[in-house]
């Protein structure tokens, strides 16, 4: 039942959903700080699990032509 009553919500989400343009990533985002070498293990249970369902368009197109 409770998926009946989240239809119109998920057909009016993928009707809305438009191409965007990727943001610029900036540098900072893709270093690691000066004082760590590699990636930290969690220390903690994970406190949640989120699941999805979708799809991902993987249409290439060519240099100079992203409109």
């Amino acid at each position: 039942m409770l998926v009946l009553s989240l239809l119109p919500l998920l057909l009016v989400a993928a009707g809305s959903a438009m191409p965007s343009r990727r943001a610029p990533v900036p540098a900072s985002a893709l270093t690691l700080p000066p004082d760590q070498t590699q990636l930290v293990a969690p220390t903690d249970p994970p406190s949640f699990v989120t699941l999805a369902v979708g799809f991902q368009n993987f249409t290439c197109v060519p240099p100079g032509n992203q409109s």
